[in-house]
């Protein structure tokens, strides 16, 4: 549900900014720079395995 919201601001802030041309580019960003940061999701929490 977060995700889907932001992903709509950001178009909505692309479009009005740059262009309708762009907003396939900015959103794959935005997808590639989550999975980048946060490789586990945006509400994951790191826990330390006991090995």
């Amino acid at each position: 549900m977060v995700g889907g919201l932001l992903v709509g601001l950001i178009l909505s802030y692309v479009t009005g900014y740059l262009g309708p041309d762009t907003t396939p580019l900015a959103i794959l960003v935005l997808l590639l720079a989550i999975l980048l940061v946060r490789p586990g999701g945006l509400f994951s929490s790191m826990r330390a395995r006991h090995v």
